[in-house]
């Protein structure tokens, strides 16, 4: 006699579903199911449709064609606040915050607790903080710090705390991790396993293939604006998945090029901020430098350092021998650092203005908006978008139709025009997909050996800097504590480096992301 497992019941259905914008087709008959305990992750480049089916099933985008249906029942919702009733929340990749709100009523934005019709202030700052609690325990996001000063990865935080906050049934996380550090990324799953715990239904999209393989249950792969394929999630690898995501197979990636000898292009002496001690550094021709640190290590203010963003600077910073360490951000620009930055809502893009304009902003002596003249707009931006291979490849195309990639993609080619002899990159391929990302670290190797210039790198994915990079730099309290060579480095090297605890690295595997994962699947 043989014993039958009953499959979890489904929290929610997507049947037939198509969306057209402007008469273009980028949702194709997709059926799509979350089931109640559930991870079931979406995979695939920019652009595929993963973020436009979820804008789907939490009210962000009406459905041209096709149903819905939760628990068992047909659903359509004007708006996410209707979704939200309904039991459906998210987390968005461009984060649904008011800046100049608090942290406290970002989270219970639009139900705040009251009394009366008139706010419990202290009811409120105490519920935020149990929410807020589960995503940081260690209490560093204060719940009354206005949002607008919090740093991308503590915003994220927050948007996932204000999801918890609303106690649903279906949770939509979109490129969660993008932002976060290794211990928050960690931490995050732990919610996750919790919720799945619970009998919630987890919708998750990442572009960081080895998230998927590790938290998910089940993953669907799309392309095209349709699911090719779907497949359990332990069973796969990431190199599977990318295989999958582009329609071929995918070569281990790796840095090639390497630098040849030549002068130094950046120099850092005795960089100290608050929170960074005596950082020295040389950048030669034709390379590309990494930064590691966890968060708080200090990393994180190398690259405002270079620009001149952070307070109480000492040390010097020169390029190719010119002093800019008391130069204006202008001064700065004019002497060709150019400044790439993951957070493309905030630092790197007019999201109300056309392709065409965000690309040829002039970058020379001042960050101001000021495009060129108009007779050279139209063939410099096509240009650009035909060497990056920006999709849709129409200049007028308002860049906030584009997906993540894609606008990343012309934050990066921005600059191309201001010809930079810097490039500070900071985490430059946030939610970018496997193939556009090794368009991006391709273009900036190009950019670098070309010409005889350098880059220097900060990211919070490891993965990341040991492809993209030549050597890592790794800081842990405020210090530089090594420096290895990216390819023959591993992520478990750096982690233990920055994280004080050098001789893990040899050691065996430790317990921790991996067994729990295993745990979670066998139990």
């Amino acid at each position: 006699m043989t014993s039958t497992t009953a499959a979890p019941p489904v929290a929610l259905s997507l049947r037939g579903i198509e969306k057209d914008f402007a008469g273009q087709r980028v949702l194709r008959c997709v059926d799509f199911d979350l089931r109640a305990g559930e991870v079931h992750a979406l995979a695939g480049s920019n652009g595929s449709g993963k973020s436009t089916l979820m804008k789907v099933v939490y009210g962000a985008h009406r459905p041209t064609r096709g149903s819905l249906q939760v628990q068992g029942r047909l659903a359509r919702f004007p708006s996410p606040a209707h979704a939200l009733r309904a039991g459906i929340a998210a987390v968005p990749q461009e984060l649904p915050l008011v800046p100049h709100l608090s942290v406290a009523e970002n989270v219970f934005f639009g139900a705040l607790p009251s009394r009366h019709r008139l706010v419990s202030w202290q009811r409120l700052e105490q519920r935020a903080a149990e929410v807020l609690a589960r995503v940081d325990p260690e209490g560093r996001i204060p719940t009354s710090a206005e949002v607008a000063r919090l740093n991308l990865a503590s915003q994220q935080l927050v948007s996932i705390a204000r999801a918890l906050a609303h106690d649903a049934a279906v949770i939509v996380f979109d490129e969660p991790t993008s932002a976060l550090g290794m211990r928050d990324v960690e931490r995050l799953f732990e919610v996750i396993d919790s919720l799945r715990a619970q009998g919630r239904a987890i919708a998750f999209i990442s572009q960081r293939l080895d998230d998927i393989t590790e938290i998910a249950d089940r993953v669907s792969v799309m392309r095209d604006g349709t699911i090719v394929a779907e497949l359990p999630a332990h069973r796969t690898s990431p190199r599977e998945l990318a295989s999958l995501i582009v329609g071929h197979d995918v070569m281990a990636p790796g840095s090639s090029a390497r630098p040849r000898d030549g002068p130094t292009v950046l120099e850092l002496a005795g960089i100290t901020t608050p929170r960074l001690r005596g950082l020295d550094a040389r950048i030669g021709a034709g390379e590309v430098v990494g930064v590691f640190g966890l968060p708080g290590s200090g990393a994180e203010d190398v690259l405002p350092a270079v620009l001149g963003r952070v307070p109480k600077l000492s040390g010097s910073v020169r390029v190719r021998s010119h002093d800019v360490t008391k130069a204006s951000l202008r001064r700065r620009i004019r002497r060709g650092i150019a400044y790439v930055s993951g957070d493309r809502g905030r630092d790197g893009l007019v999201r109300s203005q056309s392709v065409e304009f965000n690309l040829t902003m002039s970058n020379h002596g001042s960050i101001a908006l000021t495009p060129l003249p108009q007779r050279r707009n139209k063939r410099r931006a096509e240009a650009i978008i035909e060497d990056l291979r920006i999709r849709p490849s129409d200049p007028s195309a308002l860049v906030s139709t584009l997906s993540g990639g894609n606008q990343q993609k012309v934050v990066v080619g921005r600059w191309l025009l201001a010809r930079p002899t810097v490039w500070l990159l900071d985490d430059p391929t946030r939610g970018v997909d496997v193939h556009s990302r090794d368009e991006i670290h391709a273009l900036i190797r190009r950019q670098v050996m070309s010409d005889e210039n350098c880059a220097l790198m900060v990211s919070s994915d490891m993965r990341e800097l040991l492809d993209a990079c030549d050597r890592v730099i790794v800081v842990s309290r405020g210090v530089v504590v090594a420096e290895v060579d990216a390819a023959s480095a591993s992520e478990k090297e750096l982690l233990a480096l920055a994280s004080g605890a050098a001789l893990l690295a040899a050691a065996g595997p430790a317990r921790g992301a991996t067994d729990r994962s295993l745990e979670k699947r066998t139990s």
